[in-house]
């Protein structure tokens, strides 16, 4: 099942195997590649989803004794970055932990919940404030930033207006949602 499933992930290397890392032109897709581009792993600035950066997240932190002999890095233009595995030193708990992402798409949901966090963590006091400050600055005049992170903050957590990751290094909310929902916080 595990080739059928895989098959077209498969690559074959344009360069040597070195340990070390191939860059996303060195390789092409093959279905009798004897490379592996790790599925559901994929992502860049422009590319993947927090789903993909996750997974990659977490192969990176859970077979990092095997970097070099099993694995590389894949890295490419925009910021991109992937997992390509020789597919002769797949284990077969590896193959299953792979198998398994064709049925749910993520190796461990806490990586994802993190990656989210950790976006938001970025895009809450840069965009998002200036979006909320900017939607009516004669009210959030009166506030210092602390204030109006606080609030957008509480409003994430009650989750009364949906953030959206659809992509592997952003977030985005409709305005016209949060600036309410601010307001209605801070009063």
């Amino acid at each position: 099942m595990f080739n059928e499933l895989v098959k077209n992930f498969r690559v074959r290397l344009h360069t040597e195997w070195d340990g070390e890392s191939v860059w996303m032109g060195d390789y092409k897709l093959d279905s009798s590649g004897e490379f592996l581009e790790l599925p559901f792993s994929t992502w860049g600035n422009y590319g993947g989803s927090t789903v993909s950066r996750s997974n990659f997240n977490w192969w990176i932190e859970n077979k990092k004794e095997s970097r070099g002999r099993l694995w590389v890095e894949i890295n490419g233009g925009y910021n991109s970055h992937g997992i390509l595995i020789k597919l002769s030193e797949l284990s077969n708990e590896d193959k299953e932990n792979i198998e398994q992402l064709f049925d749910y798409p993520l190796f461990d949901d806490e990586y994802l919940s993190n990656l989210e966090y950790e976006i938001l963590e970025e895009s809450i006091p840069d965009w998002i404030l200036n979006e909320v400050k900017s939607s009516d600055s004669d009210y959030f005049d009166q506030f210092n930033d602390e204030q109006i992170i606080s609030a957008i903050w509480q409003v994430w957590g009650e989750g009364s207006v949906y953030f959206i990751f659809e992509d592997a290094v952003s977030c985005w909310v409709r305005s016209e949602e949060l600036t309410p929902a601010v307001k209605q916080i801070l009063g």
